[in-house]
This record gives C-alpha cells, sequence and structure tokens, in this order.
C-alpha cells in the first residue's frame, strides 16, 4: 500500500528506513543467499532497543549468529507500520469489529495492481486449523474479482493440504511462507509442505518468533535457522533451501 502515499509520506519513510538492498552490498559471498520476504524494521528497532532511524545492518550485527551459518542476506522486504497502527488494546478488540475488518479489506483488495506482490496474513480464531479463515479470505479474493495471475505471498503460512491445494487451484501464482513455526508443526501442516510445488518462502518475520536460545528476539540474519527447521521435513539441506527459496523470493518480487 506503500504506492498509495501522498509524495511527502513517501519521502518520509525513504529516508526515515533506507533501501535495505543497498545495505546488503558487499558482503561475503562465500555464504549461501538468504532473502527474507517479510521482517518489520521499524519493531525490530524498538524491541531491540536500538536508536530511532537505525539502518538495516545495525538490525543485523544485533543478532547472534552462530558461526558457519552465516547466511548472505541479498533481499529483505521490511513491513514498516504507519504512525496510525493500532495499540494493543484495539488488537485485543479485533475480533468484535470482524464485519468492519472484512469491508475494509475487500475496500483496501481495490487498489491492489498486477504489478503488486498481495501479501496476507491469516490465522484461526477458532480450533479448525485455521481452514475456515483461509477459506472465507479465499472467498473475498474471488468476491473482489482478483484476476487468477495475481501474485501473492501467504505469509506465515500454517495451513493444511486442503487450504494449500484450494488457493493454488484458483491462484496459481500464490507462493507459500514459512517461519520457524515449521519446528513444531503438526503432521498435516507438514504434508501441507511438502505438496508445495517448491514455491515456498522462508522468512523470520522478526523481531518475532526467537531463533535463538536465550534471545527475545530475531533478525533476518538468522535466516539459516528457519531453514534448518523446514529442511527437517524436506528431502534437502538447508543450504539448498535458502538458496531455492531465495530464486523463489526474487522472481516473485522482482516482476
Amino acid at each position: 500500500m506503500a504506492s498509495r502515499l501522498s509524495p511527502g509520506h513517501q519521502e518520509y519513510w525513504r529516508q526515515r528506513y533506507v533501501d535495505p538492498t543497498a545495505q546488503l552490498e558487499g558482503r561475503d559471498n562465500t555464504r549461501p543467499r538468504a532473502f527474507d520476504p517479510h521482517f518489520h524494521l521499524d519493531r525490530a528497532i524498538s524491541k531491540m532497543w536500538l536508536e530511532a532511524g537505525s539502518s538495516l545492518t545495525a538490525v543485523l550485527n544485533a543478532m547472534f549468529v552462530p558461526a558457519g551459518k552465516e547466511g548472505r542476506l541479498v533481499g529483505s522486504c521490511a513491513s514498516c507500520d504507519p504512525r496510525t497502527y493500532p495499540t494493543s488494546q484495539e488488537l485485543e478488540a479485533f475480533p468484535a469489529e470482524m464485519e468492519v475488518a472484512m469491508s475494509a479489506l475487500e475496500e483496501l483488495l481495490g487498489f491492489v495492481e498486477a504489478r503488486h506482490v498481495l501479501v496476507l496474513y491469516c490465522r484461526s480464531l477458532s480450533e479448525d486449523k485455521g481452514t475456515e479463515a483461509y477459506m472465507l479470505l479465499l472467498r473475498i479474493l474471488l468476491k473482489q474479482r482478483m484476476p487468477q495471475n495475481q501474485r501473492i505471498c501467504l505469509h506465515c503460512f500454517m495451513g493444511d493440504h486442503y487450504v494449500r491445494d484450494e488457493w493454488l487451484a484458483v491462484f496459481p501464482n500464490t507462493y507459500f511462507s514459512f517461519t520457524n513455526r515449521a519446528a513444531c508443526f503438526e503432521q498435516y501442516q507438514v504434508t501441507a509442505l511438502r505438496g508445495i510445488p517448491r514455491d515456498h518462502l522462508l522468512e523470520t518475520d522478526a523481531p518475532y518468533f526467537p531463533l535463538v536460545p536465550g534471545e527475545r528476539w530475531s533478525a533476518p540474519s538468522q535466516l539459516c535457522k528457519v531453514a534448518e527447521s523446514v529442511a527437517t521435513h524436506l528431502s534437502t539441506t538447508p543450504e539448498e533451501l535458502l538458496e531455492e527459496s531465495t530464486t523463489n523470493a526474487l522472481r516473485l518480487f522482482s516482476q
């Protein structure tokens, strides 16, 4: 939605958060490539008690990465919140405003263009493994006549094989992104992961989901840990998975 901001607001965010890609140049080229498609630069800076307006490099250097596990971050997508982001109290009341939220989502979808990547996050409000929520979201996209070739990223995917197959049947350009929560996947989630046609992504969702024991936060520099968690369910190595997911991310976000 950044494209909908006024020129003045766009310039404000450009100056406050420097282009992450530019800060990654010159890093060690001997390490496996990594691309973190979803993390929160502004929240990471705040949670890590860094100086306001700190760079991506400062965030990467603030977190511990075990020797030999350093990935070569070649890209990232920072999700920065505007000043109007709701408070924790307002978020707690969100389910009661579900009808309003669905109406707002339908209105926002009207701004999505073919050049955009539609990033969606869906979670369950019941004990149905999230299926109901995922299918409701799919129904909304169909109602809004979203083009079938729209590029979509299901951020922090936790669904089952039924959800996977239904989304791919309607929107074949859907990519599924996984966090370190894959380490505790149940069998139905592992089945869904193994059936994805290799168009998967790896993300930290930093600063959330701590990746190193004893630490409270995470950073994109620790993406190797996510690769290790996901690779345990697949016939591949973390290094191969990092390379494959990086190729997928570059294809998805560079068009």
